[in-house]
């Protein structure tokens, strides 16, 4: 009996929370002193909505074929915006349509944040609209077209339950490369720890979302990202995290802010699916702080277009995740990326872990099939790496531009993550064409490269501006391998617009004797010119002083006057603060000048050593393996053997997959680390890989050339049919539904079915 009580209670609170809710109807030819109870008795304005308390259960019903023009009392949607209208779990808040006809449209005016706004509101669901604003592109201002933001300064955090279904989201125009703008934005603002007396430790203070479901919205022409769910404003100094030794850095320090994210909550139960998203000027999917988010059935078209970039380095990907855990990306479709920076389908981003990319299909992305970008450097902190990602079971078609590769590793050495089984590469299909579909010309795409740039195979030198910096360009594990020597000019005479003594004479700057010294009188400006005797190709100067200037320039004379090819000093790009200095020149001419504009000491100018360096003068370096400019020249590793190319270092299993190029291709290096087995390589390839199983014969795909996705399964006969290996990172099914076996070997490639 006191069990039936009890369902009794719960049905009657269940009962109560929902009789009270009521709906409310706006239409265009309603009245605000109205009820609104009825559509007889419709609001008219937005502002009437905005400006009413909503209560759990409420229901806020536009008319079809009606329009708000964002304009008056009709600036935009934002109800509750000076107070907590909130549902509840079993009677949410819901803004829908009603009647027939087109979608009621919400046009946001030109300075409004979003044209549909939620601030800390909890169970609101958000149906049936059409939202747009299209204010004028370029100018700056940031719009949205829905907007949810959590963003609590006290009390619980956790904002909850906002569903966002079924709408049209388009023309939303503002600043392009700005995560601010988007479609449709769910945004969580991350704030710093306090101390808790009571508990004696940091508590994290930063909101997040629960249950965030975007789905079955069509989205177009948006001048930001498509959809986005994310953190804003991690600070790299909150106690929290300096407590749990996250690496402290100068401002601006993008890196230990994401590594504080990681320590954060993370937003929950995060679900986008079945949203048709076009013409999307930067990327089309982000998800950043959250825990098992799933990203499935989308189709994104034409994204990554930017006519223009607005704010930052505008370097986007079509779906990508980062800061997160248990991210999984699925049966997806993405094409067209536009070329630009990075443009790859897919990204695993700083700090994702456990990202499961399956199951999707991808065609004409300009910056290829998927990029792992971690943190850059060996010396950035473990949490900002790549760990544990598993790629199974999707189809690349003919994506990326020349000199691109379907899959390339930016940041962290040349690894995929930070610990054991790294990654699985299995039970793919990447296609690439004979002809390049973006150019037309012959396809030199590769499978895998750095950082957007197709790595070539075995030895090869660091050639032009690569060897003017200190810099791994081709990520070979060498600085400056195969660069020509460099040396010294020879000098035929010196002269300089004083001394101060004779002992401190021009030439003395010029004897190659770090123990003597020219020195000018105590006053500005002087100079030191040099005569090479005929006309050099100097790629470097190197000065090294004795009392320093504080401003200078470096000059050549052209035949007439003399030309600034460098300068140092405050507001200039290189610094002028004594020491040696090494500036990169690039020019051709017999005289040369010091021109000193302001000293940074009482005394005179006073170099010992002022240096014309030129190539194919003076010896190799006499050490090639410590990366140390040994005999001073400017040049690391100036004349030493070209090295061969490793892409990958780390642990990686690749297996199963079908790499099928009908042009020519070269391969990369792999360390003994990258294991590869039981993969079919089709195409005249150099440098493939050894696969003590591998395949080399066409995979007969059931249409050839292959140009959509069932054009990738396989015929009878193929000999890529149950070939595979089993391993337990395969899953349940592949792209096309069929049923992965646990005992029977699986096909090469995405396609596990029979014929």
């Amino acid at each position: 009996m006191k069990h039936l009580s009890k369902v009794v209670f719960l049905a009657v609170l269940l009962f109560s929370s929902v009789a009270h809710a009521t709906d409310y109807y706006v239409r265009n030819g309603g009245n605000d002193a109205n009820a609104g109870t009825s559509p007889q008795t419709a609001w008219r304005t937005l502002h009437k909505v905005n400006s009413t308390h909503f209560h759990a259960g409420d229901r806020i019903l536009f008319q079809r074929g009606d329009t708000w023009p964002g304009a008056g009392d009709d600036d935009n949607l934002r109800p509750c915006a000076s107070t907590s209208c909130s549902g509840t779990s079993v009677a949410p808040i819901q803004i829908d349509a009603y009647g027939s006809g087109a979608l009621p449209r919400i046009i946001g005016t030109n300075q409004a944040t979003a044209a549909v706004h939620l601030l800390n509101q909890d169970y609101w669901e958000i149906r049936h609209l059409d939202v747009s604003d299209d204010g004028v592109g370029g100018d700056m201002v940031v719009r949205n077209g829905i907007l949810a933001q959590c963003n609590r300064l006290s009390g619980s955090r956790q904002c909850r339950h906002i569903h966002i279904q079924d709408n049209h989201v388009r023309f939303i125009n503002g600043i392009i490369g700005y995560p601010l703008n988007a479609g449709i934005n769910v945004t969580f603002q991350i704030h710093n720890s306090y101390w808790s007396a009571i508990e004696t430790r940091w508590i994290d203070h930063s909101n997040y979302w629960d249950d965030v479901v975007i789905s079955g919205n069509a989205i177009d022409h948006i001048d930001g990202i498509g959809i986005n769910v994310t953190e804003l404003n991690p600070g790299d100094d909150d106690p929290l995290c300096v407590q749990q030794g996250i690496r402290q850095g100068p401002a601006p320090n993008v890196y230990g802010v994401n590594d504080c994210a990681r320590v954060k909550q993370k937003s929950t139960n995060v679900l986008i699916e079945s949203n048709q998203l076009e013409d999307i000027q930067a990327d089309g999917i982000i998800t950043k702080q959250t825990e098992d988010a799933v990203i499935q059935y989308n189709v994104l078209d034409r994204w990554g277009l930017e006519d223009r970039c607005d704010h930052g380095a505008c370097c986007v990907a079509g779906i990508w995740t980062a800061i997160s855990i248990g991210t999984v990306i699925q049966d997806n479709e993405v094409y067209d990326g536009a070329p630009g920076c990075d443009r790859t389908a897919f990204d695993m981003d700083i700090g994702a872990v456990s990202t499961r990319l399956q199951y999707n299909y991808t065609r004409h992305n300009a910056g290829g099939f998927l990029l792992f970008y971690d943190d850059h450097g060996a010396e950035r902190s473990v949490n900002t790496l790549i760990e544990d990602p598993i790629v199974r079971f999707n189809v690349s078609d003919n994506d990326g531009v020349p000199g691109t590769s379907v899959i390339s590793k930016c940041g962290h050495a040349n690894r995929f993550g930070s610990g054991p089984y790294v990654l699985d590469l299995a039970n793919n299909t990447f296609y690439q064409s004979a002809t390049n579909y973006y150019s037309g010309t012959t396809n030199d795409v590769s499978f895998f490269g750095r950082c957007g740039v197709a790595v070539q195979c075995g030895t090869v030198a660091e050639s032009g501006p690569q060897c003017e910096n200190s810099d791994d360009d081709d990520a070979d594990g060498w600085i400056n391998d195969g660069c020509p020597i460099a040396g010294r000019a020879p000098t035929s005479s010196v002269v300089a617009s004083s001394q101060e003594l004779s002992t401190y004479g021009p030439s003395r700057a010029t004897d190659a004797n770090m123990g003597t010294r020219w020195s000018s009188k105590f006053s500005d400006p002087q100079w030191l010119q040099i005569d090479l005797g005929t006309a050099r190709a100097i790629h470097k100067v190197v000065l090294r002083w004795e009392a320093h200037a504080s401003h200078y320039k470096i000059q050549y004379w052209n035949g007439a006057s003399w030309v600034d090819l460098a300068e140092a000093g405050p507001g200039y790009p290189h610094v002028a603060d004594g020491g040696a200095d090494f500036l990169h020149v690039g020019a051709t001419a017999r005289w040369w000048r010091m021109y000193g504009a302001s000293r940074a000491t009482p005394w005179g100018y006073s170099l010992y050593e002022f240096e014309l360096l030129t190539t194919g003068l003076g010896a190799a370096e006499s050490n090639c393996t410590d990366d140390v400019d040994n005999d001073e020249d400017g040049r690391v590793n100036d004349g030493c053997a070209a090295k061969s190319q490793p892409v990958f270092t780390d642990d990686a299993y690749i297996y199963n997959n079908i790499f099928a190029h009908e042009g020519s291709v070269a391969w990369p290096v792999f360390t003994s680390a990258a294991a590869f087995y039981y993969n079919t390589f089709y195409g005249s390839a150099s440098c493939v890989p050894y696969d003590p199983a591998k395949l080399t014969s066409w995979p007969q795909f059931v249409s050839s050339p292959p140009s959509s996705i069932d054009d990738f399964e396989l015929q009878a006969g193929s000999p890529a049919l149950e070939t595979g290996v089993l391993e337990q990172h395969l899953g349940p099914r592949d792209l096309w539904g069929n049923p992965v076996s646990t005992s029977a070997p699986p096909n090469r490639g995405a396609y596990n079915g029979f014929p």
